[in-house]
């Protein structure tokens, strides 16, 4: 499974931004949002980062929808770290799944100020201790955050989110910036 996933995520990553890269106007939200985040794996108790992208499909006032793919780097498990374990467990995750942002303030061009952000999907855990797994969960994610511009065609989002996969939980803060 492993060497079908990342040639597949590669491909539908190039899809979405070789097609939207180039097609945007000026004083428009940007399409393509890359993101690098932090986190606190809750049930593990172990710190996190990882990056993600994020591809615009449809905007309509206060309303936009997206599809993400993420992928948390590979960390120590932290219980094992508290509890003295002698051999540490390690984890990475990988997530795609399609988003909902609601603009809460007034109407903007560029659709500046907080959001409500939620997304549905699927994700992949591989877990190392002792041996070797993947589990594979349906992923949910929800969060606020503050969306500004940092030019005309450049946006930056700073969001706060917890993330649920089956049964684990992580809470995340990420700093987007849209192009």
């Amino acid at each position: 499974m492993k060497k079908i996933f990342l040639p597949v995520l590669i491909v539908v990553f190039l899809i979405l931004v070789w097609d939207e890269c180039f097609s945007q106007s000026k004083d428009t939200l940007p399409k393509n949002f890359f993101s690098l985040f932090g986190g606190v794996e809750l049930n593990s108790t172990s710190i996190l980062a990882g990056a993600e992208y994020e591809g615009v499909i449809w905007k309509k006032n206060k309303f936009l929808l997206g599809i993400k793919g993420m992928h948390v780097f590979k960390h120590r498990n932290g219980n094992l770290i508290l509890y003295n374990g002698s051999n540490y467990g390690s984890s990475s995750f990988t997530a795609v799944m399609p988003t909902f942002h609601y603009f809460t303030t007034r109407r903007r061009k560029n659709n500046n100020g907080f959001f409500l952000y939620s997304g549905l999907g699927v994700g992949w855990r591989h877990e190392s201790f002792e041996k070797k797994y993947y589990r594979t969960a349906t992923s949910f994610e929800t969060g606020v955050g503050l969306q500004f511009n940092l030019g005309s065609q450049v946006s930056m989002k700073l969001t706060n989110s917890i993330l649920l996969s089956g049964e684990n939980g992580i809470a995340l803060t990420k700093l987007s910036l849209g192009l």
